[in-house]
């Protein structure tokens, strides 16, 4: 993994960033699918598969915040909430998958 100031914890956790700094994971598969992304905390396994371009974003939970490509500004707290962030920005899911389907670019909740 490339980058600065990093933190993995976890069996493939971090696995695939490229170019990212400041990102805290802890779990398995937690922040796998990071590319590039800064600023990011993913507790949980099996969470943060496709993650490009994505920054200041806290998920907590299995699964949580799960695909999240150019998301930013996000709090995920719970198994699968905002399951599926694609693209939304400055959202808070709180709960067992609340806002698991958030798809819409202008998308703030």
């Amino acid at each position: 993994a490339l980058g600065n100031c990093n933190v993995a914890v976890g069996t493939e956790a971090l696995s695939c960033v490229t170019c990212g700094c400041n990102n805290t994971t802890i779990g398995t598969c937690a922040g796998r699918g990071l590319s590039i992304g800064n600023n990011n905390i993913f507790i949980g396994m099996s969470g943060q598969k496709a993650y490009n371009f994505t920054s200041c974003n806290i998920a907590l939970g299995c699964q949580a915040l799960n695909w999240g490509a150019c998301a930013c500004h996000n709090i995920a707290l719970g198994t699968r909430a905002l399951y599926c962030g694609c693209a939304g920005n400055n959202n808070i899911a709180l709960g067992q998958t609340a806002l698991a389907i958030a798809v819409d670019p202008e998308l703030t909740n």
